[in-house]
């Protein structure tokens, strides 16, 4: 019987090993970045379609309140977004980024509710606000702002109804009259007199705390931009090099930078 000898045996010398190893390694690097960018375009246009939900239902609900309003916010500081849902959003998904780990518990009800209106803690503010009582931590809330109302620096004011009482709340309330050929009051980036219409009017979009609204770090998607819903429905996604110009023009601040 013939015996093969051990030096016949092919086997990878350590160089050859280290040039394998390198290889993969640049491969990957390469590949990586390009699966990153694939899934944050996934995220970004889930996150269109829940705003584009929003949009539809923003629409019905102005059809069926008495004002036409857009939202049932009580102030330009306002999230809540318990108007919403289960009425003309039964999803909670909807409210949720996934970009973001922010979610909505469908089991943990705000204790301040009337007794009339149940509502659900997680959808009465922006999840990236901060800590707030039986919250834990930030991870609860929805993952979008609603913007309704324009005008809040102008020295103008909405008369609502809150908790029984008439009150002067600052800024103008978005409804279906107010954004139908709103002229602008303020001079920043040359709008002054403009006249605009609810396709220019932002109502619900993505949040971005410590950012002022602006693309940042902080933000759902990072400083590549903000998806915006419009008073008209639609959704659009606003960059950078557009968001002075289009955040003006919707809210008439004065303000011209972030």
């Amino acid at each position: 019987m013939i015996v093969p000898r051990r030096g016949n045996r092919k086997a990878f010398t350590l160089v050859e090993l280290l040039t394998v190893i390198a290889v993969v390694a640049l491969l990957a690097g390469l590949l990586l970045p390009a699966l990153s960018k694939a899934k944050g375009r996934a995220h970004r246009t889930t996150c269109l379609n829940n705003l584009k939900q929003m949009g539809l239902a923003s629409l019905l609900y102005a059809g069926d309140d008495k004002r036409g309003a857009f939202s049932n916010t009580l102030n330009d500081g306002n999230d809540d977004q318990n108007w919403l849902h289960p009425a003309y959003v039964t999803t909670l998904k909807t409210f949720s980024c996934p970009s973001t780990r922010f979610r909505v518990r469908p089991d943990v009800f705000d204790t301040n509710s009337t007794p009339n209106q149940v509502r659900l803690l997680d959808l009465s503010r922006y999840a990236g606000s901060g800590t707030i009582g039986n919250y834990g931590d930030n991870l609860y809330g929805s993952s979008y702002e609603v913007f309704g109302f324009m005008n809040y620096t102008g020295g103008t004011s909405t008369e609502l109804t809150i908790a029984g009482a008439i009150t002067n709340v600052p800024g103008i309330q978005k409804t279906e009259s107010s954004v139908s050929g709103y002229v602008h009051q303020n001079t920043a980036l040359g709008m002054k007199g403009t006249v605009i219409g609810p396709s220019q009017v932002w109502l619900i979009l993505d949040g971005d705390p410590g950012s002022g609204n602006y693309p940042g770090n902080t933000g759902n998607h990072g400083r590549s931009g903000l998806n915006v819903q419009f008073c008209d429905g639609h959704v659009e996604w606003i960059g950078p090099t557009q968001w002075a110009f289009s955040y003006e023009l919707s809210q008439d601040e004065d303000r011209s930078v972030p």
